[in-house]
Formats: structure tokens, sequence, C-alpha cells
């Protein structure tokens, strides 16, 4: 019966009925009793409605009630259960329903074809005991099963992620489900699990743990291989290295120095390529490491110039600096890396800069927690970079020009190892750049500030400064401004020119000055010329004068007209220095840096060893005994651990220079054994390795020895390193 007939039967008997007669039957009132008695119908209680209150209708009448209520009421229970039937059998997962025991009761066709078993056999049984889980007495399996029984009794609902069934073919199944209890008046009357096939998620989990350990073992043989080559690079290096130094220290024409110098640069020059590989493969593979020690900023800046200064003179570039004077001085982190960084940068933009100036910054902002935010800055007046090539700049192998006919060199890998590094420093790297205007190289870090006593107390010494006025004539806006700043933080008055003839000019109208600053190089009238014309007017006393210059002039020039003279460029201790010198203010002790030992034979005398030398290399025991022999030492040589051990039996010796990588006996055995089996006064042992890597030193360390020498072996290193073990 459809629902126009059914309504229009519902109110043909109900017009029987007299039941508020007085209500018309198109009213509002007689279609909400209408909606009332239908709702009543569909809940198959019409017929006792009927009944209760038309008492006049017929008997037939009432069974035809009946018979349209039982039609309709079985059409629409069909209807829908062929409807949720259509659900279930089309649903792409597994589903059963089960009673309150846990025995199954229904179980849908994607069911039984993931399992195996019909829904015949599975009726009236418990599903865990027919799809068993495999290893039954597992903790994991012992879990499960609580879990779901535990579900049952609890009436909540129970995921389960990773489990595994055995179908009827005792095929093994791996499947997640749910698992969701039903309610009926607060009790629980069964449960509706369904499980999905995650077959094909574990194949793939099982392929990415494959790919990972496969990539792991990929990293692994990558690493040793590199450490291989690094050994077996660094061994010919060290000869090429170190026989080159010797020979720089003898006597020679200028042509033999010349070709010596060639061999000696293009060395350095491939030592740093092999570095950068190495670095960046360290980095690629997260095996860099790094140091936390504490370092003064300060030292760190000037010393990343000082290695790029001799460029800098040869290009006849402007190089300044400038630190935020509000920042601490000491803070704790790797300027090992940080070095490497500005060292990059700065070989960048002298690289690329052919005129102008190069201009570092420094500043920072507190995090709390005792970390501090350092920005930094390279800005350069270079080539500059083209728009649509600045993406390149940061990728691996990589140039803005990557034509055969390049006019600049390199491997590409200096700016991609710096942007890796500032990231692993916990900051980042970016550009700003502008064709043939120049090119500002940004990148952050975050370090640590440290209680380090390296602090340089300032306020002690700038109040004899305080007040006093200074002229700083230069042409460079730069130079002027940084200046400005450095005076002005110690008290000072500036007064800045960038023209000669101004700052000449003010001081003959009659402007006071305590003292003048001028630069050497600026057109027109250079700082030789301007200080001539300034001491027509003023003499030393009543105007000293300082002259900041990259290369050097005769003294006796400097001498008879200048109070003193700065090079470029300015570091900020020794200009405060220099201005202290000038009134006659203490001068600041510069503390903090290791003291270089010369190389000479005075170390043999002040720290007298017995050295044994063990090193395979025919070419390493040249250059490291003509080294220990300038220091004034005398080396007994083994070629392996063996012979270190017989030599020990026969000998004492204060110190052993060990290679790491040795035949018949490396030099970790060797050590192991010395310490722990061989009765004797026990000697220093210094490593010497191709890398001073992080699982190198804890090696090393493990075996007894006390300090680390990378190859290729310098007398800095040598020196430093004696000195550390025996001070």
């Amino acid at each position: 019966m459809s629902e126009a007939e059914y309504h229009s039967t519902l109110k043909r008997q109900l017009k029987r009925l007299k039941i508020d007669s007085s209500t018309p039957p198109d009213s509002g009132e007689w279609q909400k009793f209408l909606d009332r008695v239908s709702q009543t119908y569909k809940q198959a209680d019409l017929d006792r409605y009927v009944i209760e209150r038309s008492l006049d209708i017929s008997s037939s009448e009432m069974l035809e009630l009946n018979e349209q209520i039982r039609e309709y009421s079985e059409t629409k229970i069909a209807a829908e259960r062929d409807k949720l039937k259509t659900i279930v059998s089309s649903l792409g997962a597994g589903l059963c329903l089960l009673n309150n025991e846990g025995l199954l009761q229904n179980i849908n066709p994607e069911a039984e074809r993931l399992i195996g078993y019909s829904e015949k056999e599975l009726i009236g049984k418990n599903f865990l005991e027919v799809v068993k889980c495999p290893i039954e007495k597992t903790t994991r399996v012992k879990t499960h099963v609580s879990n779901f029984q535990n579900t049952l009794s609890s009436m909540e609902l129970f995921r389960c992620e990773d489990i595994e069934f055995v179908c009827k073919d005792q095929s093994i199944l791996p499947v997640s489900y749910i698992l969701n209890p039903i309610k009926e008046d607060n009790h629980l009357s069964g449960a509706v699990m369904v499980f999905l096939d995650i077959s094909d998620r574990k194949e793939t989990e099982k392929a990415i743990i494959l790919a990972k350990e496969a990539a792991i073992a990929a990293t692994n043989e990558k690493s040793l291989f590199l450490a291989n080559m690094s050994h077996e690079i660094r061994t010919p290096m060290n000869g090429i290295i170190g026989m080159t130094g010797i020979l720089l220290d003898l006597d020679m024409d200028s042509k033999q120095r010349e070709h010596v110098e060639i061999i000696r640069s293009s060395s350095d020059i491939l030592l740093s390529l092999i570095n950068d590989i190495l670095d960046f493969s360290k980095i690629e593979s997260g095996k860099i490491e790094l140091e936390n020690n504490a370092f003064v900023l300060r030292e760190c800046i000037e010393d990343s110039i000082d290695l790029i200064t001799p460029k800098i003179i040869e290009k006849k570039l402007e190089l300044a600096f400038y630190i935020d004077h509000s920042l601490p001085q000491v803070f704790t982190g790797d300027a090992t890396r940080i070095r490497q960084i500005l060292v990059n940068l700065l070989a960048n933009a002298v690289k690329f800069t052919h005129k102008g100036e190069i201009f570092i910054s420094v500043e920072g902002s507190n995090l709390g927690n005792n970390k501090y935010n350092l920005n930094f800055s390279v800005k350069d007046t270079g080539i500059g970079i083209p728009q649509n090539r600045i993406d390149r700049l940061f990728e691996s192998f990589t140039q803005v020009d990557a034509s055969t006919t390049r006019k600049y060199g390199g491997t590409g890998l200096g700016l991609a190892i710096s942007k890796k590094l500032a990231g692993v420093l916990g900051g980042d790297m970016s550009v700003e750049s502008e064709l043939g205007i120049g090119t500002t190289f940004t990148f952050n870090i975050i370090v640590e500030i440290s209680k380090d006593s390296r602090v340089v107390n300032y306020e002690e010494h700038v109040k004899f400064l305080k007040d006093k006025k200074v002229l700083i004539v230069d042409d460079n806006d730069t130079n002027l401004k940084v200046l400005q700043l450095q005076t002005t933080a110690w008290g000072m008055c500036p007064t800045v020119f960038n023209l000669p003839k101004v700052a000449l000019d003010s001081v003959k109208k009659g402007d006071k000055y305590d003292l003048a600053i001028l630069d050497m190089m600026m057109p027109e009238m250079d700082g030789l010329m301007l200080a001539k014309e300034l001491r027509k007017f003023k003499t030393k006393s009543e105007l000293p004068l300082i002259l900041l210059t990259s290369i050097g002039y005769r003294k006796h020039e400097k001498a008879n007209i200048f109070k003193s003279h700065l090079n470029k460029p300015i570091k900020p201790i020794s200009l405060c220095n220099v201005l202290l010198n000038v009134f006659d203010g203490p001068l600041i002790s510069i503390s903090g840096k290791n003291k270089q030992v010369k190389n000479d034979k005075k170390l043999a005398e002040l720290i007298p060893l017995r050295i044994l030398l063990a090193e395979d290399n025919l070419i390493n025991q040249k250059v490291t005994i003509l080294m220990l022999g300038r220091l004034g030492y005398r080396t007994d040589i083994a070629s392996n651990g063996e012979e270190v051990i017989d030599l020990m039996e026969l000998k004492d010796y204060d110190l052993i220079l060990m290679d790491l990588q040795m035949p018949v006996m490396g030099g970790l055995e060797a050590s192991q054994i010395i310490r722990n089996n061989i009765k004797c006064n026990q000697p220093k042992i210094i490593a010497l390795t191709a890398s001073v890597s992080v699982e190198d030193k804890e090696r090393c360390i493990e075996a007894g020895m006390n300090d680390f020498i990378s190859k290729p072996i310098r007398y800095n290193g040598l020196t430093e390193a004696i000195n550390r073990c025996f001070s």
C-alpha cells in the first residue's frame, strides 16, 4: 500500500469516528490528529486505537484495516532490510555480528572472502577460536584476546591497529579492526566487528624498513669509503705540504721560492676541496659533529677575517666589520663551524667583488633561557646575481654560471655547506642580490651565553677616552659609520668627513680636535698628503694623527708624522689600544687565545722528550722527522704497532706519535696493549689520523690515547699538541 492509499483509507475509516465532530475535516487540528494517528499506525498500534474509539466499526472493516497495516509494515521492513543488506554486502571491509558471548551470528561476503570461511561454518562459534592468532603465547596476542573479551564486558569501543588472523587455508592475514558493543537498555546485546586487510600497508612498511636499512648500510659504506679515501689522500698531501713548508724555511732565490709557494698554495687549495667534500658528506649523512665550547665572538670574526685578508689586500678592497655593543662578548657553541661559514661567505664575496667593499655586521636578540639568536650579515659590492639564478646558489655542486667557459672556478659546495651548517647550528641562511650592485648573505645561529671569564672590560679603560673629540676622515662611508659607532660607544665625540679637503678646512677655521684618524687611500688627497697639510696648522702634541692603511709604507714617514697606525680591517681592541696610547691610558690585555709555540729548537729545550714515531709511510716518516728535528728533537721510528711494542721493551719513551692505520698492528690496538699489558713508564700517546671525528676521538680515548693531530701535519698542530700534553 502506498502512502497516499494509506492516508485515504485512514481518512475514510476515521470519518465514522464520532470524535470532536464540530471540528472541520480540513482544519489544522484535524491534520494534527491524522498525523498522530498515522504515527501510531506506522507502529502497528492503530488497530487497537481504532477499536478503543469506534465501537460501531464492523468486523470486516477491522480485518481489512489490520491486513492493510500488516502489509504496509512488512513492505517497509523488507525494504529497510534489503537496503541494509546491500550496504553490508558492498562494504569494503569484513563485518561480523556477534552476540553478547562473542559467538558469531552474521558475517558479510567480504569477511568470508578475507578469512576463507563461509557464514555457515562460523555461525554460533567463537570468532577468536576459529580465526586463531598465531603464536598464542606471546604477550601481544594475550593482550589482544584480553582486550577483546574486556570490550564485551565493559561495553566500550576497542581498536586493534595491528594483529594477525589465521585463515582457513592457514595463511596469515594482517588486519586492523574495530569492535563496537551493541547496547540495549544499558545492557550488552552483542557487538559489531569491522576488520580491514592491511597486507598492502604491511608490505609498504616492510619495504620502507628495508629501504631505510639499505640507505643506512649505503651511508655507512660511503662513510667508510670516504674515511679510507681521506686517509689515502691525506697521506701524500702530508708529504707535499710538509716538504714545501720545510723548503720555504730554507734559503732560496726568488724564482725558487715562487715555485715552491705555487706548490704550497695549490696543495692548500686541494686540501680545502677535500675537506669540503668530506664535510658535505658528513652533513648529508647526519654525522656532522658539533663542538660546544666557550668562544669570544670578536675573536671568531677576527680569525675569519685574518684568513681572507691577503686576498682583500691583493684586490685592494675595503673590509670592515661591526658587532652590536649590546651583545655579550662570550658565547658557548661551535666557533669552528661559525668560522667555516664566515670564511666561505667572505671568500665568495672576495671572488665576485672587483672593487668597493665587504662589510660584516653581527646583531642579536635574547631568546631567554640563556640563549641568543645571532644574526650575521656579509655584504659586498660585487657583480651581483641575476634573480633567475638565485635559486641555484645553495644547490650542491652547482654554480650560477655552469658553462664550461665560466669565468669563476669552484666546486659549488661552499654555499651549500654553509647553509646546511647554519641549519645544524639552529638557524638558516638567505641571500639578497641586485645585478651589478652587490650581494648580501645573512644567516642566523642559536648560541648560549657563556660564563667564561674571557671578557674584555672596556669600562676601566675607555674612561680615558670619554668626551675626547676625534676627527675621522675616510672616503668610504661604511668605514666612517663603523668608526663613528665604535668611538661613540666609548664616550668619544666623533666628527666624520668623507672628503679630505673639507676636513682640512675644518681644522683651518679653528675647529678643535683631540686627535685625528686618517685613511691612507683617498682620492685627490691621500692620508699622507692630508697629514702633511694638517701639520702646517697643528703640531704633534696639538693634534696626534693615526693612519689607517691596508698596505705597508715606509716606517720613517709614519714615524715622523703619525702617532700610530692601524691595518685594515680595524679590530675594536686594536683601535681602542691605539687611542688609549695617545691619551696615556692603560692598554687592554688581550687574553684567551692559546699562546703559539715558535717552530724552533727552543721547544726541545723547554720540553725535552724521547719521541717514537709510529708511521708506515716513508714520506710521512721523513716529513715528521724533519719537523721534529726543527723543533730540536731526535726521533725513533716504528713501521707498525708490533714494532712499537718491541721498541718499548728496550727503551722508555716520553711521547709516541701513533698513526691509526698501519699494517700488522694498528695504532688503536698498540695503544691498548701499552696501557694494559706493558709495565713501563707510561708515555703520552698522540694519534695521527686523517680526520678527528667524534667516533675517532672516542675510540682513541678508549684505547688510552692523550691527544690527536689531523693529517696533513703542520708545525702549529704538532707544537700545540706537544704543549698540551706536557705543559
